[in-house]
């Protein structure tokens, strides 16, 4: 390693100037002398070592000694022991830790004068059957990815041909855009039928519509949670609970997306060989017939 070279750079990032480091440094090497020693050693005018030397005083790095000031050529210059540096880096943390109480107290009023109780975040709730169905139904960009945790809305709650219509449609808009779908799903009875019954249905619904479950039961997801960019939409159809929530919010929608990766990464894939798996769907045979 260049020792010289990683000092310079060091005293230069404690927040020495380029002339300080250079006159620190000659007078740690001079040992006790003076601004006229220091501008010969260094090539640094001695008026501009008078200035640079007082700077470095302040800082508490090097003593001056002269009952006239630096303008005298007896004033003597001598460096402290560097081990100073550490002292005034744990002097300027303690008084840091302090001036962050002290910020930390006043916090509340600014924040306060700043916000003016308003937000940036919107809520829309949409109550009833109808309102639940503006929010299923209500997809977003098909150029941007979308993150579900879907428990896969049961048909009775809008009617097999509206529930298949809009599938229809966001399956085409997805064709149109450069987003992708994630849906995280639980695994029982329930959703092997959905499932099965929109992948005969629709051989493209896995296509850009990927679905993943999870290694564990999730016993009391009766909600549909979609998430994209700064929106996050709910709906609930499940028991006397029906009701749709749309909210523009991005700490909400993050946060709930780094969830949903996290997840997906134990999830286990579904794929139509999946579903293949499960045998042919009786409802949609019947539905045809």
């Amino acid at each position: 390693m260049d020792y010289a070279k990683r000092t310079e750079q060091v005293l230069k990032n404690f927040g020495l100037s380029d002339n300080e480091t250079t006159v620190y440094q000659s007078a740690l090497i001079l040992g006790k002398t003076s601004p006229f020693g220091i501008a010969k050693a260094t090539g640094i005018p001695r008026t501009t070592v008078y200035a640079v030397l007082t700077d470095l005083a302040l800082k508490g790095l090097v003593e001056l000694e002269g009952s006239t000031g630096l303008m005298k050529q007896q004033t003597k210059v001598t460096a402290k022991n560097p081990s100073v540096l550490r002292s005034i880096i744990h002097d300027k943390r303690d008084t840091l830790i302090r001036q962050e109480v002290d910020i930390v107290e006043i916090l509340p009023f600014l924040k306060k004068e700043y916000l003016k109780d308003a937000t940036n975040a919107d809520f829309q709730f949409f109550p009833g059957m109808g309102g639940a169905n503006h929010v299923m139904f209500d997809y977003g960009s098909p150029d941007e990815d979308t993150y579900i945790f879907d428990y896969l809305v049961p048909m009775d709650a809008t009617g097999s041909h509206e529930m298949n219509q809009n599938i229809d449609r966001n399956l085409s808009r997805w064709e149109k855009g450069v987003g992708n779908e994630y849906n995280l799903v639980p695994i029982n009875a329930w959703s092997k039928h959905a499932l099965s019954y929109q992948v005969e249905r629709t051989p493209l619904y896995l296509s850009r519509v990927f679905h993943r479950t999870l290694p564990f039961e999730l016993t009391h997801l009766n909600i549909m949670v979609r998430l994209q960019g700064e929106r996050t939409w709910i709906v609930s159809v499940e028991g006397d609970e029906v009701w749709g929530l749309k909210v523009r919010s991005h700490n909400l929608t993050h946060s709930l997306i780094d969830i949903h990766q996290a997840l997906w990464k134990l999830a286990t894939p579904i794929t139509k060989d999946t579903v293949a798996a499960w045998g042919p769907n009786p409802y949609l045979r019947a539905e045809n017939s």
